[in-house]
């Protein structure tokens, strides 16, 4: 058999864009859904506002905090009665 294209059905434009943006960055190729776009700026966004804070001065920390002790139980439901 001589296969010239594969054809993929995505369940929904979110997966279609997941799907497309994927196999374009797996060809070295741009990323060029507005998935793609609106995720970017909203990291840039992030990335200003994190520039913006007056954290000059302020020692971040290159270890993450210690992991703390396991609860007495896990019993984590109330009663909503």
């Amino acid at each position: 058999v001589d296969l010239q294209s594969l054809d993929c059905v995505a369940p929904d434009e979110l997966g279609l864009a997941y799907w497309t943006d994927g196999i374009n960055a797996l060809l070295g190729q741009k990323m060029t859904s507005k998935e793609t776009e609106k995720d970017l700026d909203t990291l840039l966004s992030m990335e200003i506002k994190l520039r913006l804070l007056d954290a000059e001065g302020v020692a971040i920390p290159q270890d993450p905090p210690p992991i703390p002790p396991d609860p007495p139980h896990y019993h984590f439901c109330y009663d909503l009665k």
